[in-house]
């Protein structure tokens, strides 16, 4: 198996990736050398939001993998289309990852009661719509 990559965001990388439904998004933070604002980000989320269909393959749920798993399943990925190596790529170098679930915490309970292992594996759905490297 080949060694551990560390990958960085570049400063003209400008993006980050919302996944919704296992459909994944790239979304632009800059536009004409301006950040989005808080309402322009809110306005791309709704459409994100709105967007995404029926839920695809969870491709992300590769990524929870032992490493050397993912490795060889990446190694898959990159051999069987350019385009995987180009999405790979501008997810690898996303600032960070959003997901919009279609559950969250509703009661005051839930809400407080926030230790990682119970949000992700009770409210976030499927685990699957993850990226986790």
């Amino acid at each position: 198996m080949p060694s551990d990559i560390t990958r960085t965001s570049s400063p003209d990388l400008n993006h980050v990736i919302v996944i919704r439904r296992n459909q994944f998004f790239v979304l632009e933070t800059e536009v004409n050398g301006a950040r989005l604002s808080t309402a322009d980000l809110k306005t791309s989320f709704d459409a994100i939001y709105s967007m995404a269909g029926v839920p695809e393959v969870p491709v992300g749920a590769l990524t929870s993998e032992n490493r050397d798993v993912w490795t060889a399943e990446r190694q898959k990925l990159l051999n069987v289309s350019p385009l995987n190596k180009e999405s790979l790529d501008v997810i690898e170098t996303a600032a960070f990852v959003v997901c919009l679930d279609d559950t969250k915490p509703v009661t005051k309970e839930e809400r407080k009661f926030c230790s990682c292992a119970y949000i992700l594996n009770r409210f976030c759905g499927l685990l699957a719509w993850r990226w986790k490297k």
